[in-house]
């Protein structure tokens, strides 16, 4: 009974988001350029699929990612985003990602990151974005 009880709650904690994510405005994506951190490795490419407080998802715009050992859960990452207002720089875990096989690598893949680490200036631009989208 107790293991019911705990696979129930798995569920209905599982399904719920600690903040609320917000998709990028219309328009031009908002780019991301995405390395390992302590890696001497190419940087990959994406764009924002969508933003919270906490983290933030990445279309990957090539199959570089798989070559490099990015898509390692728990891997730690370094994220530049072109912001509307300005680029920021960010630090992050990788908590997600799906790539697709090898015959179709040229569609890239999906990925999210948690923001483990932000100074304080690039926080406040990034907080203002968010605000703005909701």
């Amino acid at each position: 009974m107790l293991k019911s009880w705990l696979s129930r709650l798995r569920i209905v904690t599982g399904n719920r988001r600690i903040k609320p994510r917000f998709k990028p405005r219309p328009g031009p994506p908002i780019i991301a350029s995405i390395a390992l951190v302590g890696k001497d490795t190419d940087k990959v490419a994406g764009h924002v699929r969508d933003l919270s407080e906490s983290g933030l998802s990445f279309f990957i715009l090539d199959s570089l990612a798989a070559q490099i050992g990015l898509l390692i859960k728990g891997a730690k990452c370094r994220v530049v985003l072109a912001l509307p207002t300005g680029a920021i720089y960010l630090f992050g875990e990788l908590v997600w990602c799906q790539v697709p096989d090898a015959d179709k690598a040229e569609r890239g893949g999906v990925m999210a990151i948690q923001i483990t680490e932000i100074n304080q200036d690039a926080k406040e631009q990034y907080l203002t974005y968010l605000r703005s989208l909701g």
